[in-house]
């Protein structure tokens, strides 16, 4: 009876059993469950648009107006928010739904606040095209630097899907797994720089939908 309290409880919670790779959790700095609206730590960016919508947060494009103001990458034709001094070695689990077409959800990291103010630092990338992805991104603070694609997994990531994933920054290493799929990681010394946001962008157009988000402290295990 206690263990099916317990198993009941976390499912009610929306907290699968993902273990962490890299390190151990330590102390819980945020938890989303969007039960009645959305934390001061989000910041939606390039005209995007987002809504809390029976306790999911609920991301689409920007107007036409504003995309048509704002050429190029960052005219918000899909929806991109961060999590604002958020960041440095943290393990961090959520749930998504791309809908709508939408190719890709990304999470990263910035160095854009902090010491460096160097850019996107490294990121993950789920796509329905190529699957489970480590990126490096490009230093702007470095001539000719290029962002490269360090490791990838292929896996058929689907539209109106629920997925539930966990990835760490943990010094120079990111890794990633999907619950009831694959397992990613690789290392640069890039992933090493100060990490001052969590940077949440999509591709392809669509809607995103989040939900159960969880960011611990990444500790010694």
């Amino acid at each position: 009876m206690i263990r099916f309290l317990v198993f009941l409880s976390t499912i009610i919670s929306g907290l699968c059993e993902l273990k962490p790779m890299l390190a151990a959790k330590g102390k819980l700095l945020l938890q989303e469950d969007f039960a009645s609206g959305h934390s001061d730590k989000w910041q939606f960016l390039h005209g995007t648009r987002f809504n809390v919508e029976d306790g999911t947060l609920v991301g689409i494009g920007s107007t036409k107006k504003y995309q048509a103001a704002h050429a190029g990458s960052h005219s918000g034709k899909t929806p991109s928010s961060k999590l604002h001094k958020i960041s440095r070695n943290v393990i961090l689990q959520f749930s998504f739904q791309m809908k709508e077409g939408l190719r890709e959800v990304h999470i990263g990291a910035n160095d854009g606040n902090f010491k460096t103010g160097s850019g996107h630092v490294g990121r993950i990338t789920f796509s329905t095209k190529t699957g489970l992805t480590v990126v490096k991104d490009r230093n702007i603070r470095i001539e000719g630097d290029k962002t490269e694609k360090l490791k990838n997994t292929p896996y058929e990531f689907k539209n109106d899907q629920w997925y539930t994933v966990m990835v760490e920054f943990v010094g120079d290493t990111l890794a990633a797994q999907v619950e009831n799929g694959p397992s990613i990681s690789a290392q640069n010394i890039r992933f090493q720089s100060t990490k001052s946001d969590i940077n949440l962008p999509t591709r392809g157009g669509g809607q995103v939908i989040y939900d159960n988000i969880y960011i611990w402290q990444a500790a010694t295990k």
